[in-house]
């Protein structure tokens, strides 16, 4: 999925990969208990967006169809908007000490 994020105005839109003309703006969103504010996807899907001095974070849950799920991450230098496709390369998992470390194949 591509996302363009406005991170002035909180919103968040996904763009149509066949259609990159055509968005939408993902309206339902909520607050972490760590600060950062999300946008609800679709059932058991989120992305959330942590603004740190010189950075914004993105964090990404998707459900797949037989329930796994899979965690994405990016980080984007502090801009006022922000275009973005998660890919495998920012796939990420828990390690045994509960720190989010890239997945590895």
């Amino acid at each position: 999925m591509k996302f363009k994020y406005n991170y002035l105005e909180n919103k968040l839109t996904r763009i149509d990969p066949n259609n990159p003309e055509y968005t939408y703006e993902i309206i339902s969103q909520f607050q972490t208990g760590f600060g950062a504010q999300g946008f609800i996807l679709g059932e058991d899907h989120w992305i959330t967006f942590t603004v740190y001095e010189k950075k914004i974070r993105v964090f990404y849950k998707k459900t797949l169809s037989n329930n796994e799920i899979n965690y994405y991450r990016q980080d984007f230098t502090k801009a006022d908007i922000i275009s973005f496709e998660f890919t495998e390369e920012d796939q990420i998992i828990k390690n045994e000490k509960g720190h989010w470390v890239k997945k590895t194949n």
